[in-house]
């Protein structure tokens, strides 16, 4: 029997230093690496130190069988990918774009004006996005890019002199073909310096 190799390294913690998120219009494609990105990704500004909550809820429903207390078999009957985020950036035109579910254009001051005026939609439109949120550890990196993705839930603000004011939402993210392949999220993983060879040789 031969032992198990220890492959513990502390290269492979990953403790975000910082954390993007973008947005652009649906459709955008994969960047398809983790280099720079440009036009018409559109930055979403400062996130507070909580980063984004990746979520994966999955809902699960037994079978059971007469002639045994345990299930015979469980099936998942749902599994929605969400991220978590406050926006930081009160406001920061994006943000508000996505929270107050308004296209990006309306939020542009008035000609010879620092001022923006938009009526909230009585209806809710279907305003889907592609999304992509980086977070970073010194030479690591990781990313997840979902092709269509939605606000779905908005969370409280306040008007207040105790701190800046954020912007809460949940964005979820529904499957479409990422190259060939038909899925809600693609993730990269950078992992910088780390050894490992351990896991491959």
């Amino acid at each position: 029997m031969s032992q198990i190799t220890d492959t513990r390294n502390s290269d492979l913690t990953f403790a975000a230093g910082d954390v993007i998120g973008y947005y652009a219009p649906f459709g955008t494609p994969d960047p398809g690496n983790m280099g720079d990105l440009t036009s018409p990704w559109i930055c979403l500004g400062w996130i507070s130190t909580a980063g984004q909550i990746y979520k994966l809820n999955e809902a699960m429903k037994n079978i059971d069988a007469a002639g045994t207390l345990d299930p015979i078999r469980t099936i998942v009957t749902g599994a929605p990918k969400t991220f978590d985020g406050t926006f930081m950036e009160g406001m920061n035109p994006a943000v508000r774009s996505l929270y107050d579910d308004v296209p990006l254009s309306e939020l542009q001051p008035a000609t010879g004006t620092t001022i923006a005026s938009y009526l909230m939609p009585e209806i809710p439109p279907l305003n889907n996005y592609a999304f992509l949120f980086d977070s970073f550890d010194g030479n690591s990196q990781m990313r997840s890019y979902g092709p269509q993705g939605k606000v779905t839930t908005r969370g409280n603000y306040q008007m207040q002199q105790e701190d800046a004011t954020t912007v809460a939402m949940t964005i979820t993210f529904y499957p479409q073909l990422i190259g060939s392949t038909r899925s809600a999220l693609k993730h990269y993983i950078d992992y910088g310096t780390a050894d490992l060879t351990a896991f491959y040789s």
